[in-house]
């Protein structure tokens, strides 16, 4: 995957927003079939990435040391696979 592709992936943009926005729409009512005895309603909870980069390190990264940024700067990377 090139770095472009990667920067519209962070962004939010391209078929995959286009895909997530479809999906929201689908799932915007409850899903509601008497018949099967299904009732649910489906939400969805959106954040910024700055607040999930700032769970993972607090939970992850602030209790043990570092002799060098390195590991602190190629995690978050790898978690949000662009590495």
């Amino acid at each position: 995957m090139g770095k472009l592709r990667q920067a519209a992936l962070i962004l939010g943009e391209g078929p995959e927003r286009s895909q997530y926005q479809k999906l929201k729409a689908k799932y915007a009512k409850p899903i509601d079939k008497p018949k099967k005895g299904i009732y649910c309603e489906v939400e969805f909870f959106e954040t910024h990435r700055c607040t999930e980069l700032f769970f993972l390190y607090y939970f992850r990264y602030t209790s043990r040391p570092y002799e060098t940024q390195e590991p602190i700067i190629v995690a978050p990377l790898r978690v949000l696979s662009l590495i």
